[in-house]
């Protein structure tokens, strides 16, 4: 794997648990091998596709809020605006209740990638995106 993309998504990750936007497992559930961090779509300059709302992303995968249900285990691109796209597995996509959104997309899916090393540019080129900055050793 890139180390240059190793040594940007750790410091992105210190900076993130700063602002506290590295999310905790609930109660009952596996632990991830890479932590979950919010996404904040609003602060995105370039269009999240196919999602409505990103919710949280990590090295080994995406959860977002879209109108059409995904079968599970269809394969999908990821892709922010035309800067970077990763390919990714449908694990499991859950109705949301319509008053949960401001918008009315209507499930929320969680997806796998297929390439940790798609993930992390994936998540890295997000966080970049939205200001938070890897500070320099």
């Amino acid at each position: 794997m890139n180390a240059k993309l190793v040594e940007a998504y750790q410091r992105l990750l210190a900076e993130c648990q700063k602002r506290g936007e590295v999310l905790d497992e609930p109660l009952g559930h596996e632990r991830r091998s890479n932590p979950r961090v919010r996404v904040h779509p609003d602060r995105l300059a370039q269009p999240l596709s196919p999602w409505r709302v990103a919710v949280d992303i990590s090295a080994n995968g995406i959860s977002f809020y879209a109108d059409e249900r995904p079968a599970a285990g269809q394969p999908i691109t990821i892709a922010l605006g035309n800067l970077v796209e990763a390919q990714a597995d449908v694990l499991a996509c859950q109705e949301v209740p319509l008053q949960v959104l401001h918008d009315p997309a209507r499930y929320r899916v969680r997806c796998r990638f297929a390439d940790e090393e798609q993930g992390l540019r994936m998540l890295v080129a997000i966080k970049e995106m939205e200001g938070v900055r890897a500070g320099s050793r």
